[in-house]
């Protein structure tokens, strides 16, 4: 991680942003490509919120002078962007989505996290096809949990005299 307070902040931000917009948008997005509907009027919105995420992240990448984020080691923000431009990129292939290609100083970095060995050691192999294969079958485990009996708990009655007074 950076050493000056600020730049970890700044850091710590990245890695949020990631986790709380990139990752899920990405997800749900790769979820629509996996299903052959691009068109749709929802892949169309997630692929904007994608645009959206990707143009913040390309700004960011421009004020870098290596190819990291923040400094020109990779580090933990890195390290949390590389699953996801690993799964990315096939699931832009299977429809042909261009969108990453908008974001020049963006592939670079997809291109060298691919690159890092960490990451490279990491890789499962077959990564496209075994994604697609874990998107498809997702519908179908969410209905075979949602049509399991939901056991609920019995209701706790507080009395009606305080036990704070």
């Amino acid at each position: 991680m950076p050493r000056s307070p600020l730049d970890r902040a700044e850091a710590r931000a990245w890695t949020i942003f990631a986790n709380d917009v990139v990752m899920p948008t990405g997800y749900k997005t790769q979820w629509m490509l996996a299903r052959d509907v691009p068109g749709e009027a929802e892949t169309s919105k997630l692929l904007e919120q994608m645009r959206a995420a990707f143009t913040k992240l390309e700004a960011a990448l421009s004020k870098s002078n290596g190819p990291w984020f923040l400094v020109d080691a990779f580090t933990l923000v890195d390290a949390t962007y590389a699953p996801f431009f690993r799964r990315w990129s096939p699931a832009e292939a299977w429809h042909g989505t261009k969108l990453l290609a908008e974001f020049p100083r963006l592939v670079k970095y997809a291109h060298d996290l691919a690159t890092q060995p960490s990451v490279i050691e990491a890789d499962p192999g077959d990564i496209g096809s075994r994604l697609r294969e874990m998107l498809l079958a997702r519908p179908a485990r969410q209905t075979a949990k949602a049509t399991k009996r939901k056991r609920r708990l019995p209701r706790l009655e507080v009395p009606p005299s305080s036990c704070w007074d």
